[in-house]
């Protein structure tokens, strides 16, 4: 029924939600997994290649975005490599959620933002 409403559904924040959702169902035997899951799918830019697609094509991604969006999963593990597993380093901070994930999407920026010196 969850991916059925998936596929329905129109609205990103639900979209959002139903995937968090259906991880809560899957991983619901592995709170480590299900945390590190609601992590990525909070801070990974557009959930749907669609939502992207439209942003892109109206010129609303940043570079650091696009990046962020096309090589998630490199910059993750660029993210794990400089500051360790990112389910740890979410919880060492006391701050309300938005701060900790903001903190990870600013270190996320560092790193993209420091290959870039380094490809030029």
């Amino acid at each position: 029924m969850l991916y059925t409403n998936l596929e329905r559904s129109k609205n990103p924040i639900e979209r959002r939600s139903i995937l968090l959702r259906i991880n809560e169902n899957r991983y619901r035997g592995n709170e480590n997994k299900l945390n590190r899951q609601k992590i990525l799918y909070t801070i990974i830019p557009y959930i749907f290649d669609d939502e992207f697609q439209v942003a892109l094509d109206a010129g609303k991604v940043s570079d650091n975005i696009f990046e962020l969006q096309t090589r998630f999963n490199y910059w993750i593990g660029q993210f794990e490599a400089s500051h360790g597993d990112i389910v740890a380093f979410y919880q060492m901070f006391e701050e309300e959620k938005a701060q900790r994930l903001d903190i990870i999407n600013k270190f996320l920026n560092i790193i993209i933002n420091k290959n870039k010196i380094v490809e030029t």
